[in-house]
């Protein structure tokens, strides 16, 4: 994407990052209110699905909503924005927005620059990871549990190797890459 590509993708994000903000939510899927924006922090209640909520911020995949007299965070493919006008800043630019004709789309980003240059190893993290690691064994019994087949694959081909082959083909005749020889790699 060209540098004006990347400019109006920006702009658009910020327009609709502008209108989303605040608002009322209405739950789409029961989930579980929790202290912080992750799937680790503690359970403080249940956002039952068809709640409404008011909506207090965004954080990666996550919203903060306050509803009943709580206030927590729950998944942000959980709970739809209700209310006003459905498109947000977004539906002004497109001048034909339908609600019944959109898709949702699960793209959640990841780190940001600043929370990347901010990071600092954390070896009881790495620990936790390494802790949901199972053994080659483990995972063949889950998949054979689960009615799955070992299978051979084909292994792709090594572009690199494949580039050198042409060059040396092409070094011993003398054309360039191109001539009548046809390579065939595996």
């Amino acid at each position: 994407m060209g540098s004006r590509g990347m400019g109006a993708a920006l702009a658009l994000a910020l327009l609709w990052a502008g209108s989303a903000q605040a608002g009322q939510v209405e739950m789409i899927r029961e989930d579980a209110l929790r202290e912080g924006p992750s799937p680790t922090a503690r359970e403080i209640g249940k956002a039952p699905k068809g709640a409404r909520a008011e909506e207090l911020a965004k954080s990666g995949g996550w919203r903060q909503i306050r509803s009943a007299g709580k206030t927590g965070w729950v998944r942000l493919l959980s709970a739809k924005q209700v209310g006003g006008s459905a498109g947000g800043s977004l539906a002004g630019i497109s001048g034909n927005y339908d609600a019944k004709r959109v898709v949702a789309v699960a793209g959640l980003r990841g780190l940001s620059e600043e929370e990347l240059k901010a990071a600092k190893f954390d070896a009881e993290q790495l620990g936790r990871l390494e802790s949901l690691g199972v053994s080659a064994a483990e995972a063949e019994g889950f998949a054979r549990a689960g009615g799955l087949e070992r299978m051979r694959a084909e292994r792709l081909p090594d572009p690199a190797k494949e580039e050198r082959a042409r060059a040396e083909s092409a070094a011993r005749s003398g054309s360039g890459g191109w001539g009548e020889e046809t390579l065939w790699g595996n």
